[in-house]
């Protein structure tokens, strides 16, 4: 993972060696589902997130997944973590980012809600050069 001052998400580059010729690679990353949450995904934008309560200590999170879209391939629903599988290309790292926001730690709070939180992954994937 790489960290840039001044970013609120982080990249994070997957490489796979010892690939047989001709064999599909597909990478699955996953987002932890909360007790309780509204799921965002928008497989054109690229974007994966959820918007929930953890717990009272934690209070309402923001948890998101930043992916190249022309990489898609499905959504894969597991009991405790959605995950967005993408294809891998031989040979080129698959870059994804990842972001994540905490309502505690907003100074002035705005109690925004999960399209709030859609809207923040989108405007950063618009961001972000693929």
């Amino acid at each position: 993972p790489t960290v840039v001052a001044d970013r609120d998400d982080s990249s994070i580059e997957v490489e796979v060696e010892g690939i047989s010729k001709g064999e599909k690679i597909e990478i699955g990353i996953g987002l932890t589902r909360l007790p309780e949450e509204t799921f965002i995904i928008d497989k054109q934008k690229g974007i994966m997130g959820s918007w929930g309560f953890q717990n009272p200590e934690i209070g309402w999170v923001g948890l998101g997944v930043i992916f190249p879209s022309n990489q898609f391939v499905k959504l894969d629903e597991q009991p405790n973590e959605h995950r967005v599988v993408l294809r891998y290309k031989k040979g080129k790292p698959l870059t994804y980012h990842i972001q994540s926001s905490w309502l505690k730690g907003i100074r002035f709070s705005c109690c925004p809600s999960a399209q709030d939180w859609g809207n923040v992954l989108k405007v950063k994937a618009n961001q972000i050069k693929r």
